[in-house]
Formats: C-alpha cells, sequence, structure tokens
C-alpha cells in the first residue's frame, strides 16, 4: 500500500520539514515559523497495519491532550481530521530523541541518567493520577525539549484503567518486546496495568545506564531472561555478569525490585520514590524537578559519545585553516579493504585514534555545526574533556552542543566508488539486505538497509553518501568531502547506533579527523 504517494491533507498552516516517519504515520514541522509539530496518521495503512479504527487513532490525541499538563509529557493542542488523515498539533520537542544521545553499550553519566529517570517516573505517576497507562513506554517514545528536559511522547497504545474509582484490567497484547513486561505476552488473562509501566521505566533506566537492553524478550525463550530471572534471587551473581556488573549497587536494587516478575510484588511509585537512590542530591535538577544547567547535561552527554577507531595507518592534524585535510591513504590497502573477510582481519590489528581542532562558525554567536561536533565522537577520550571545556564555554543553549539532528554520520575524503565499496563490505559482512539508489549527478547514493538487532527484533534506516549541497561556507572548500548520515527508521536507537559504530570502524581507514 504505497500511502506516500497520497498528499497531505488540506490544512491552514504550512507543513515544513519532515521529523520523523512510522508505519502509518509522519511527523512534521509546521507554522511559519517551525513553531509546532503534527503527527498526521493514514487511517487506511493504521487499520491495515496495527487494526486501528478512527477512534482509536483519536484516542491518542485525546489522551495526550488530557495529560499535557505535565512539563515532562509532549504537549498535545487540537486535532484534525479528513477521509483520509487524522492529525495531532503537537509542541516541538526542540531537544530531538533523548536516545540519540546514549552511546550504545555505555550509556550516560549517573547523574543524567538520574535525572531523566526522575522526570520520567513523574511523568508516569502524573498520567496514572489521570487513570491513562502508557503501554509503550520505550527509547523512540521518549524526547527531550529545548532545555534538555525529558517529555514522554506517543500515546498511540495508551488506555484507561481507572475511571469513577473503578479500575479495570487488560488483555490486549501489545509494546516493544525488550522493554514490554512478562505478564504481557505470557498471556495468562488480564494484566494491572500500573505495574506494566514501571517495569517498562526499569528497563529504560537500565539502558540508561548500560546503553543496551537486558534481553530481547521477557519469556522463557530468551537465555538473557532465564538467566536473570535465576541470578536476581542472587544478586551477588547478578553483580558478575555483563551488562549488570556495570551498574553500581544502589541503582541495581531499585531495577531488581522495577523487573520482578511477579507483577503482585513489583515497586510501586511511592516505593520508587521513597528508595535511596531515587532521592539523591543531584546537581543537574532543580527542587521542582526541572533542569537548571541544559549546557551541562549536554556537555555530558556528548562526553559520554564516543566511538574508539582500531588502528589508522596514517594521521594527519587539522590546522586553523585545514578542516579536514585529506588523509594519506595507502590505496593498494584500502582496495583489498572491500572484501568483507579482509576487512575483518584488518580491523583488529588496529589500534589508534584522532582529535579534531574544533571552530565555531562565521555566524559569531558561538554556534556549533553539527559536522564538527560529529567528528568529536572519534577523538582520543582522553583528549575530549579539554575540548569540551572549550565548546561549552562558547554555547549559549542545549542544542549548540547537541543539535537535534543525528550525531550518527562521518565524513571521507575518497571517491564515491571507494566509499561504496567499503560500505559494501561492510553490510555484506552483515548480511544486511541491501538495496542502493543512485541520483543521476552521482553526488549521492542511498542504502536502504533492513536487519534483526542484536535482540532479534527488526531494524531498519537509510544510509545516506552526499556531497553537501551548499558549498558556500569555508568549512565545504574540499569538493571531494562526502557525508555519510545513517538515519533509524525503525527499531531500538540504542541497536542503531551500535550498528553506525560498526559501520564506522569498517570505514576506520577513510574517516575524516584529526590529531592535536
Amino acid at each position: 500500500m504505497n500511502w506516500d504517494s497520497e498528499p497531505l491533507p488540506d490544512v491552514t498552516f504550512h507543513v515544513g520539514r519532515l521529523l520523523g516517519r512510522g508505519s502509518f504515520a509522519k511527523v512534521y514541522l509546521c507554522g511559519s515559523s517551525n513553531s509546532f509539530a503534527v503527527k498526521f496518521v493514514h487511517k487506511e495503512n493504521a487499520r491495515a497495519l496495527a487494526g486501528l479504527n478512527s477512534k482509536a487513532i483519536k484516542n491518542e490525541g485525546l489522551f495526550q491532550k488530557f495529560c499535557s499538563n505535565h512539563r515532562n509529557i509532549l504537549s498535545c493542542g487540537y486535532t484534525g481530521e479528513d477521509e483520509r488523515w487524522i492529525w495531532f498539533v503537537l509542541d516541538v520537542a526542540g531537544g530531538g530523541d533523548l536516545f540519540n544521545f546514549i552511546e550504545a553499550d555505555v550509556g550516560v553519566h549517573m547523574d543524567v541518567a538520574h535525572m531523566f529517570f526522575k522526570q520520567l517516573v513523574g511523568a508516569v505517576e502524573y498520567i496514572h493520577s489521570k487513570g491513562i497507562a502508557h503501554r509503550d513506554i520505550k527509547p523512540e517514545n521518549i524526547l527531550l525539549d529545548i532545555n534538555g528536559n525529558l517529555l514522554l511522547s506517543d500515546f498511540g497504545l495508551a488506555t484507561i484503567f481507572r475511571r469513577h474509582g473503578r479500575t479495570k484490567k487488560s488483555s490486549t497484547v501489545c509494546g516493544s518486546a525488550p522493554y514490554v513486561a512478562p505478564e504481557i505476552i505470557a498471556q495468562n488473562g488480564s494484566y494491572e496495568l500500573e505495574p506494566v509501566d514501571i517495569w517498562s521505566c526499569g528497563i529504560i533506566l537500565f539502558a540508561l545506564l548500560t546503553g543496551c537492553t537486558p534481553w530481547g524478550f521477557p519469556g522463557d525463550r530468551d537465555v538473557c531472561y532465564r538467566q536473570y530471572i535465576t541470578r536476581a534471587k542472587h544478586p551477588e551473581f547478578l553483580q558478575k555478569a555483563y551488562p549488570w556488573k556495570n551498574i553500581d549497587k544502589e541503582p541495581l536494587s531499585l531495577i531488581v525490585r522495577m523487573l520482578e516478575e511477579d507483577p503482585r510484588k513489583r515497586i510501586k511509585i511511592s516505593g520508587i520514590r521513597a528508595h535511596p537512590w531515587f532521592m539523591r542530591k543531584n546537581p543537574l535538577l532543580d527542587v521542582d524537578g526541572s533542569c537548571p544547567s541544559p549546557i551541562k547535561v549536554a556537555e555530558k552527554l556528548l562526553g559520554t559519545l564516543h566511538i574508539d577507531l582500531p588502528g589508522r595507518k596514517t594521521q594527519r592534524p587539522f590546522g586553523r585553516n585545514n578542516l579536514f585535510r585529506p588523509l594519506a591513504v595507502d590505496k593498494s590497502n584500502i582496495m583489498s579493504c572491500s572484501q568483507p573477510t579482509e576487512l575483518k582481519a584488518r580491523q583488529s590489528s588496529m589500534h589508534a585514534q584522532s582529535q579534531p581542532n574544533f571552530e565555531s562558525d562565521n555566524s559569531g554567536e558561538g554556534a556549533f555545526r553539527i559536522d564538527d561536533l560529529a567528528v568529536l565522537q572519534f577523538s582520543q577520550k582522553a583528549k575530549v574533556t579539554n575540548e569540551l571545556v572549550t565548546i561549552t564555554q562558547k554555547a549559549r543553549k542545549f542544542d549548540d552542543l547537541l543539535p537535534r539532528d543525528t550525531l550518527n554520520r562521518f565524513f571521507v575524503h575518497v571517491s564515491m566508488e571507494m566509499l561504496k565499496s567499503y560500505l559494501q563490505g561492510f553490510l555484506l559482512q552483515k548480511g544486511i539486505r541491501q538495496i542502493m539508489e543512485n541520483s543521476e549527478e552521482q553526488e549521492h547514493f542511498v542504502f536502504d538497509i533492513s536487519l534483526k538487532d542484536r535482540r532479534k527484533c527488526p531494524l531498519s534506516g537509510k544510509v545516506t553518501c552526499s556531497r553537501p549541497q551548499d558549498r558556500s561556507d569555508a568549512f565545504w572548500k574540499y569538493d571531494e568531502l562526502i557525508i555519510v548520515k545513517f538515519d533509524r527508521i525503525k527499531g531500538d536507537p540504542l541497536e542503531w547506533r551500535h550498528v553506525f559504530k560498526e559501520a564506522a570502524r569498517a570505514c576506520v581507514d577513510i574517516i575524516c579527523t584529526g590529531d592535536d
């Protein structure tokens, strides 16, 4: 069903840039000054793919609007409808997707995890007080406002569980497998709705602290889950297992209580609030639970976004006037690197890193181009702190450090054919189904990729390789510079980040970076 070809409804506001899309919905920046966002849901596709009728779709907007008075919930204004579409007007999440800024298999600083977790619990407590359960708390539905505060979004699977003093259960199987509670998929009858959201919050906290999910499916057929159920009864064994051993004792004790298999024994929100780790002081939080220092939060997030690039053959420094000077590359080695088996052998023997030189743009306002920040993640980790001091001093707002566009990108200074050879070798290594689209001008090409992530969940996206369209900026003075951008379409952002890291390491010899 090609719903992409169908025009959007005739609305009174200006429809701008596409922010994101799903199987049957698109989100656009709208308004003359991009002052709000609108989610357009295609009725026929929603019915065909998810069995949602118009009433169910409208409930999403109604529930989100009903809960919009909380500072950690994405605000929903009004809704509209025509023959093909239903749409909701939303506030703009100016900080982008939270999990775009979390390093896969690493996580975030403890204070950052604590701040976001407290804000998430506050949002969930609020919607529960309204008698509504979310049922789909996962990274894709957690955004940031322009000041770096968490925003819970997407009430598409939300439902009423308490009304006029009466409480009901649910028997609907829904949610994302790594984040869903075991009682939902057990299908042993109906389940309580408040414990379901608490379980998902526990998985989110785990992901914040480790950069991954603990399992792919909370059931007996998942080895990691079975091991957890056994070891959770003996914390001393759990603390020796990866990645649980990377979590400090206090937050680990809270996570274990939130991930109690029996929902009747699972900790309640009142118990979470009374837990010592939850009550700890946090310099990133005001007394009202908001973030007083967005720049500090952005700095800590950026400081953990790091990719080790094993073994560069040659390194050249960046000077003030030669950003992205081409690296000296041994072409004979590069061509042999297009073969997957040799790529793997080469990668295993490499060990070195490099460091960029950051400069502000020409606006005079201390803003930073995302192109510069993308380079920082490939720097030697020991030197990143010094660079962050300089960048932070010039930054004025959260998105000066962490723009909402993706940081899953790198830059190369080789021919398109050579880059294509590298990427094709990597995709073949991964067993990824690939569809390549070329433009007539050969200025860019796109790989559509689809695979199963490490948790056996669907993951898809686009890898776009293009030359900059606007070359007026001195930054683009090298005509051969190519931007390689990984855009996630569907799946866990942590797993997508993991794929990007693997691709960057496979392209180690051609990525542009620098050294002091």
